[in-house]
């Protein structure tokens, strides 16, 4: 759960992995709701474009679990 991961920082939310997604790319392809919510109240940029032009959003369409995806609109919009 997310409330294990209580030492995120604003470094952290800035940080790009290879392909050049952050932390909330990353969540919201696995669809990880919680974990994705908290990062947007930390103003996480959902809009963040990766090396491939794409955002959270994109992602979480073209990975996220159906069963959550309705959810992760739902948080980010």
């Amino acid at each position: 759960p997310f409330s294990e991961w209580g030492g995120v920082t604003l470094p952290a939310l800035k940080h790009r992995n290879a392909r050049g997604r952050s932390l909330i790319h990353v969540l919201a392809a696995k669809g990880r709701i919680e974990g994705f919510q908290r990062l947007l109240e930390m103003r996480a940029d959902p809009n963040a474009k990766d090396f491939e032009e794409k955002t959270a959003l994109h992602l979480a369409i073209q990975y996220c679990p159906e069963a959550a995806l309705e959810r992760i609109v739902d948080v980010a919009l």
